[in-house]
């Protein structure tokens, strides 16, 4: 499914055991090997001539490490450790750092050791560091499955990858925080057989591009923090199959409201949304194939949102300038002057969903940017901050909106806007042919949870919505391009 400024992400509820205290602490070990790993291919980089700079590295590393692992042996959570595997495995990783920090000592005064000689001996026992740190990390009591990612082509399986849960796990502090938490990854999957294995001649299916993320529920501000600036909207589909026979022209006038795949009956929720949800605005149609370009799709109205920047002078916070999300600065003008067709509604005021810093939305920071690089903001002010923002809305309506029931809006369509294939487990397509036997419209319509459930149901919810993220605050100007290509399995013959 292609997307303009709706992008599709998933959301997986599950029930773990507790896990958190084996994650951290192989995490924060994990964060030593990935330092070691970094270290190790600068030097290798810098090759055999470059003794002196290898050293210098080497011994920077080492005393990096040293202290990396001197914090670990002070990380003593008690509650973290469940049994007496975890007890057993926290006194042998212990025992082990410490036979680490000795070497290491041992090697840093060693006074044997000749210049011509030091870069590679330095690599050597760099890599031997690793390989020692790595079996740290391992905790067999880790029992959270693989996240798979499956490549389907026509409902079979041709490809394939598997992520460990404990690299895209969170953590409130960093330290034990997956190296893959939140961030973009390029992910090459992986043939499903040893038989593809060895007669492809590629050597992996595909590569995907990924952000996960993985955590406590109550925790989810993080991953709405590294979407940012978009936002989870979630979506309730219903799809109409109509059918025909092969040697028929003619469309049943019988309407089957399904789930994607016709296994589950969707009607009444034509006219009634599904427990736990709201409805929001109107039906539309939006096929598998349609780039979802729209700001409030349905909806009779929509939330502006920009930023207010504050400037510390003579003593008090002044007003400076509104901007996007990205420092464009905006007229103040149009603050007051919806487009045509819409007007506003109340004032400006902090959006709750968009802050993340103080009790009242401001974040701070010692310039002006406050986008880009981690670390550029803070929820608290300190001395040096000398500016400050927060997001903030105003809600626009929608002059000539008119709501439109399920039946209404399905009967102003006429015959308008199906997409076609030849059965409903293959491709579908916008143009009809005479083989294609089925057709089907995708209707939706955006949902929010309902905030008055009784207590103890919050998340009996019968129904998994589709979740995008909404990308609505753009720049001044937007290249968005799709990339497709496929590779022809086998040379056509042509008569």
């Amino acid at each position: 499914m292609p997307w303009g400024n709706h992008k599709p992400m998933a959301e997986v509820p599950g029930l773990w055991e507790e896990l958190d205290g084996r994650i951290e602490r192989s995490n924060a070990i994990k964060k030593v090997v990935l330092m070691l790993d970094k270290v190790l291919t600068t030097a290798k980089r810098l090759g055999d001539g470059k003794n002196d700079q290898v050293a210098s590295l080497a011994m920077e590393a080492l005393e990096h490490m040293e202290g990396m692992l001197a914090s670990l042996q002070q990380l003593d959570n008690a509650n973290s450790l469940l049994n007496e595997l975890d007890i057993s495995w926290q006194k042998t990783r212990g025992t082990t750092i410490e036979k680490i920090l000795k070497e290491i000592d041992g090697f840093k005064f060693d006074e044997t050791h000749s210049f011509e000689e030091m870069g590679e001996k330095v690599v050597r026992f760099l890599q031997r560091m690793k390989d020692y740190v790595s079996r740290l990390a391992e905790d067999c009591q880790i029992s959270t499955p693989y996240i798979i990612v499956k490549m389907l082509a026509s409902g079979k399986v041709v490809g394939y990858s598997k992520i460990p849960a404990a690299e895209i796990y969170f953590s409130k502090n960093e330290a034990f925080s997956g190296e893959w938490c939140g961030q973009i990854r390029a992910i090459r999957m992986k043939w499903p057989t040893a038989a593809d294995r060895k007669s492809r001649q590629e050597d992996f299916p595909s590569v995907i591009h990924v952000k996960m993320w993985f955590g406590r529920r109550g925790l989810e501000w993080s991953w709405k923090e590294t979407i940012r600036p978009a936002e989870v909207k979630a979506y309730f589909e219903i799809f109409a199959y109509q059918r025909r026979g092969r040697l028929n022209s003619a469309w049943k006038e019988t309407t089957e409201y399904t789930n994607e795949h016709g296994t589950e009956k969707l009607t009444e929720y034509t006219t009634r949304s599904p427990f736990g949800w709201d409805y929001m605005g109107n039906w539309v149609v939006r096929n598998s194939h349609d780039m979802w370009v729209c700001s409030s799709d349905g909806r009779p109205t929509c939330d502006d949102k920009l930023f207010e920047v504050q400037e510390w002078r003579n003593n008090e916070w002044k007003p400076l300038k509104f901007t996007d999300y990205f420092g464009g600065e905006i007229d103040k003008k149009t603050l007051h002057t919806p487009q045509r067709g819409w007007r506003y509604e109340g004032k400006w005021v902090p959006d709750r969903h968009q802050n993340y810093g103080d009790k009242s939305g401001w974040v701070y920071a010692i310039s002006d940017v406050f986008w880009g690089e981690a670390g550029t903001v803070d929820n608290e002010r300190r001395a040096d901050h000398k500016f400050r923002r927060r997001c903030i809305k105003r809600t626009r309506k929608a002059l000539d909106f008119r709501n439109q029931n399920f039946e209404a809006y399905e009967e102003s369509l006429g015959d308008t806007k199906w997409e076609y294939a030849t059965s409903q487990n293959k491709p579908f397509h916008y143009e009809e042919f005479s083989e294609d036997c089925v057709r089907r419209r995708r209707f939706v319509m955006e949902v929010v949870r309902q905030s008055d459930l009784p207590k103890g149901q919050e998340d009996k919810m019968y129904f998994a919505p589709r979740l995008y993220e909404v990308h609505e605050v753009t720049s001044t100007w937007q290249l968005r391009c799709y990339f497709l290509w496929a590779k022809v399995s086998r040379q056509r013959e042509r008569y």
